[in-house]
């Protein structure tokens, strides 16, 4: 779900991955974080619950070649 902000020429991509328990949601947003350079990502942040992991973390702000003077921020979530 894309937020597009004309006033900061910001556009924010949300991304849920959703799946069964350990089909590798986790794994997966991991090694994504750990391959993103550390001054382009923040901090990988999990949330237990009695059940389950929530992970989330947002990255890589960039100017995009789609949409030229416009920064692009990813929020990826479990």
């Amino acid at each position: 779900m894309p937020v597009l902000n004309t006033e900061q020429k910001t556009v924010s991509f949300k991304i849920v991955y959703c799946g069964t328990h350990l089909s590798g949601k986790t794994a997966n947003l991991q090694q994504i974080h750990a391959k993103l350079d550390p001054q382009g990502r923040s901090d990988l942040v999990s949330l237990s619950t009695a059940r389950d992991r929530t992970l989330f973390f947002d990255f890589l702000s960039i100017e995009s070649a789609a949409l030229p003077g416009y920064k692009t921020a990813f929020q990826l979530y479990t």
